[in-house]
């Protein structure tokens, strides 16, 4: 008998058994790794889905903020309390977005009430079940002018809840604001000579005294919050004497800061006497160097370091021009036939002589809810923002020439303006009177300068000899009538987690 033989059939016999011992833990292993695996795909695909509903929410408070300053401008189709009665409802509920669902609501940050109206505290201001309100009854909302929107956002397995308070900036603050302005002044104004002020917005007003001279023809209001002196003969678009207002409420006063203006800016001027064409200048080319040392770029603009840019030819290119410091025009661009589009924005003083034939250049539109426009105002209330700009100074803007010069769109200092000759000027003119300002405690004196020499080229506010003025343009009509823009800035974000 061969017992070596049996040993080693009794041996090939247990391999079966221990095989199977050794592959029991390995399959443990690989269902653990599996589900280890399932598990992380579906963490990652709930994380996916929680990021697109609050990404989804998000984007529903950004519609609110649009729809919002719409509310605040009177442009959208419902009043804040209209859509406090309907729900809260603005037209975004269950909006269906490129990938989930967004929810957007509105509500009051306190709660509202009805009140009386007009007042009448025995009155019963019972809702109706239908209308919300009675006849003789109006919701008292919106007393601190902030509403709360509140976006919902999903996606597939996801949802996710976020809360904003915005503040409404309503357009014209001042609701006793008179029509749009030809002519608007925060200190002192003098009229003098014969300037023809004319159109359907020639209306004039200063939030101090008004002295008017000479025989001015006036079509328009003519009002001050101090007093109306007058020694000459101004009359109305009849031949009539004029009438006017004194005492008349105060304007709330634009706060004209040419740096809001540098993001659409298509060719920055440095105090150095370089260009840019764009701002941030990191971000741009510099197509000009030292203009100073190469003179008349484009055949047209000279600069003279510390003191100013000067137009002294009559090709400059289209564009909106932003300038480190002070302009001086002196050709005559565009007379005689089509006018030359070209913003022009100054640090410093303007002043515009010969004979040119402007309009405001209508590139990219300003919007002050832009972020970079907001980090550039700061803290600065009501500043002024039109994108029919023609001339806006940071210090003073002095025009003096002749009937042959033609200027459309808005004109703008934040100190003051000095009208003289016989300029036509289809537009708004309007003083901030920084200096005004800032002795009344607001701190608007000169702010910016770029290291150049602050010039004072104009002590009061005057418009003189025989400038023809007229404001029917659409500058006068969206933003000249020195309130602030309407908008709805978020003051407080927070996740809602339930």
């Amino acid at each position: 008998m061969n017992i070596q033989s049996r040993h080693t059939r009794r041996q090939r016999g247990m391999s079966l058994p221990i095989a199977l011992l050794l592959l029991i833990p390995l399959v443990l292993v690989a269902l653990t790794i599996a589900q280890r695996n399932n598990l992380e795909e579906l963490m990652a695909a709930s994380q996916r889905d929680g990021q697109q509903a609050l990404m989804n929410a998000e984007s529903g408070l950004a519609l609110a903020g649009e729809v919002l300053t719409q509310v605040a401008g009177g442009t959208y189709a419902s009043t804040a309390d209209q859509i406090l009665l309907n729900g809260g409802d603005i037209g975004y509920n269950g909006h269906a977005l490129t990938e989930g669902v967004v929810t957007v609501v509105i509500d009051d940050n306190e709660n509202p009430t009805l009140v009386p109206y007009p007042t009448d505290a025995s009155f019963n201001c019972t809702p109706l079940q239908d209308s919300g309100y009675t006849e003789d009854c109006v919701w008292e909302t919106d007393a601190d002018s902030r509403l709360v929107a509140t976006s919902t956002g999903s996606y597939q397995g996801g949802e996710r809840i976020v809360q904003a308070i915005f503040e409404l900036t309503l357009a014209g603050a001042d609701p006793s604001s008179a029509p749009p302005l030809a002519i608007f002044a925060e200190d002192d104004l003098g009229i003098s000579g014969n300037p023809f002020i004319w159109g359907p917005n020639a209306n004039v007003h200063t939030n101090s005294n008004l002295d008017i001279s000479g025989n001015p023809e006036i079509w328009g209001t003519v009002s001050a919050s101090g007093d109306v002196n007058i020694s000459g003969d101004p009359v109305d678009e009849n031949g009539d004497p004029i009438t006017y207002e004194e005492g008349a409420p105060r304007i709330t006063t634009p706060y004209v800061y040419p740096p809001a203006y540098k993001p659409v800016a298509t060719y920055y001027m440095t105090a150095g006497c370089d260009i840019y064409d764009g701002w941030p200048l990191s971000e741009h080319t510099r197509i000009a160097r030292d203009v100073k040392s190469n003179p008349d770029w484009m055949g047209s603009w000279n600069c003279d370091y510390n003191k100013e840019w000067i137009l002294n030819g009559d090709t400059p290119p289209d564009g909106f021009y932003y300038v480190e410091g002070n302009v001086m025009v002196s050709s005559n661009p565009g007379e005689g036939g089509d006018p030359i589009s070209m913003s022009i924005v100054a640090e410093g003083f303007i002043e515009i002589s010969g004979n040119p034939n402007l309009q405001p250049y209508y590139g990219s539109a300003i919007d002050m809810n832009d972020p970079e426009v907001q980090a550039l105002i700061g803290e600065r209330q009501n500043v002024l923002f039109s994108n029919e700009v023609l001339f806006l100074a940071g210090n003073d803007l002095k025009i003096n020439g002749n009937p042959s010069q033609h200027f459309t769109g808005l004109m703008a200092a934040h100190m003051e303006f000095d009208i003289s000759g016989a300029p036509w000027l289809e537009g708004a003119v309007i003083a901030e009177n920084g200096r005004a300002q800032e002795a009344q405690g607001y701190g608007r004196g000169q702010e910016v300068t770029s290291n150049r020499d602050v010039k004072n080229m104009v002590d009061k506010n005057w418009i003189g000899g025989d400038p023809s003025i007229t404001d029917d343009t659409d500058s006068s009509s969206s933003n000249t009538s020195a309130s602030a823009p309407a908008a709805a800035n978020m003051e407080a974000w927070r996740e809602v987690i339930e």
